[in-house]
């Protein structure tokens, strides 16, 4: 065969092979890539406890070693500036710096919630009305109740999402609704703390976060918030049902978020009261607690205020320890109303012997175990004497030092002395001296 032949014959049945599609050798299988391994969680396995986003739960031993670095420092290298004392009275156990103006991030939110309660006690709003939830509410960042704009929520939801989870939406569209603005709300916020004496307050906004571009933030005193914590609480207690709750939980809308107090279900009493953080203020606590009632101590509520730590870890064991010494201090009733406290003797007088006791209970605060002494300094009584009039005081001391006074009293009238019922008092007292010579 002519080879020009054999050509052609070759190059058609290559193009046969072509048009009939000789399938191409297969791609090579795309290579899949590792997957990166689970991130293990550190186990939960210390007797020590703290509050996480998932509630009370124990420490691991990373949170463990931070708690015992920061348990090593003084509380002053803790915090900026703290107070603890005792909410009834306003006496203050122990301070630092108090007097020096802080930022208060979302512990503000005391004072937004001070200003809702007068509103709903003035009539202007009801616990119950519905609050719809605006843009610039919706829009909130930081800690947040995660509101969407067209929600209805009621004012008390919207107080308590303030109160237990920091929520900033929910001061907005309060102040919104009460005022018909922020701005106008603030104003309401300033006027308060003016009424209340406190120059150093300050509020820019409702939630406490810094405005960076005004370069400013709210601010106040530790005292200053003290003092807020106290007034707050007394003419509006019900606060505290608020406060002591663990946690919101919604599941209509599969919300749940728990409380941001650090102490709540940790430390025995602890039931408020706000927290706060931004990067110009650090991290801050409110705390408030109460020791129940026993025998001679009386149900004992404290007030402490610890602002501007670093961390967490360092606001909790800073709040912790102070939250524990100011629940040692006690209100303790030094003399009952009912309570025989010594006997006045006169010789001549009727009756010769008499019980005293205080017209009332006389209360001081004082450190549980601490070292009471008293004595009674009577005044020169000549029948007839009054049971109306004093004979005279019982001093108490703690340290050498005198920490009560109060008058006291006979429970009956002091006379003059019957001369028959006197001759028999004075053998009464002669055959006793007998007796005790032979």
């Amino acid at each position: 065969m002519p080879m020009k032949k054999l050509k052609r014959i070759m190059c058609l049945l290559l193009a046969l092979a072509l048009l009939t599609g000789a399938a191409p050798a297969p791609a090579p299988a795309p290579r899949e890539e590792p997957k990166p391994p689970e991130k293990v969680q550190e186990p939960r396995d210390q007797k020590e406890r703290i509050r996480t986003a998932q509630g009370v739960q124990p420490m691991t031993a990373t949170e463990k070693k931070d708690f015992d670095a920061a348990m090593a420092k003084p509380d002053t290298a803790l915090l900026k500036s703290y107070l603890i004392g005792d909410y009834e009275t306003g006496a203050v156990y122990k301070e630092y710096h108090a007097d020096v103006p802080v930022g208060l991030a979302s512990t503000t939110k005391l004072m937004t919630i001070y200003c809702v309660m007068d509103a709903v006690d003035k009539g202007e709003i009801g616990m119950k009305d519905p609050v719809t939830i605006d843009h610039a509410a919706a829009a909130m960042h930081g800690s947040v109740y995660k509101t969407k704009e067209g929600e209805v929520y009621t004012v008390e939801e919207l107080i308590h999402a303030g109160m237990i989870v920091s929520g900033n939406d929910a001061m907005i569209a309060l102040a919104d609704r009460i005022a018909g603005s922020e701005a106008a709300f603030v104003a309401r916020m300033n006027q308060k703390a003016q009424e209340m004496g406190f120059t150093h307050m300050h509020f820019i906004n409702v939630h406490g976060l810094t405005d960076y571009t005004a370069n400013d933030y709210n601010k106040a005193t530790a005292r200053e918030m003290f003092e807020l914590s106290r007034s707050l609480l007394k003419k509006y207690p019900m606060v505290l049902d608020i406060t002591r709750r663990p946690k919101i939980e919604e599941p209509q809308r599969e919300y749940i978020s728990y409380s941001t107090n650090p102490l709540l279900g940790i430390l025995p009493g602890i039931d408020g009261l706000k927290t706060g953080y931004t990067g110009a203020a650090g991290r801050c606590f409110i705390a408030t607690g109460q020791s129940p009632a026993e025998g001679k101590y009386l149900a004992t509520r404290f007030i402490g205020v610890y602002m501007g730590a670093e961390n967490d870890m360092d606001r909790y064991a800073a709040s912790l320890r102070l939250s524990k010494e100011a629940m040692t201090h006690r209100n303790t009733i030094l003399a009952g109303k009912s309570e025989d406290l010594g006997f006045l003797a006169l010789k001549n007088a009727s009756p010769r012997k008499s019980s005293v006791y205080v017209e009332k209970n006389l209360v001081r605060n004082v450190r549980e175990g601490e070292e009471i002494t008293s004595e009674l300094q009577f005044v020169p009584v000549t029948p007839p004497h009054s049971k109306k009039d004093a004979v005279g005081d019982v001093v108490f001391y703690s340290g050498g030092k005198e920490i009560a006074r109060a008058h006291v009293f006979v429970k009956e009238d002091i006379k003059k002395p019957n001369p028959i019922l006197s001759y028999r008092d004075i053998m009464a007292d002669v055959f006793r001296a007998i007796e005790k010579a032979a």
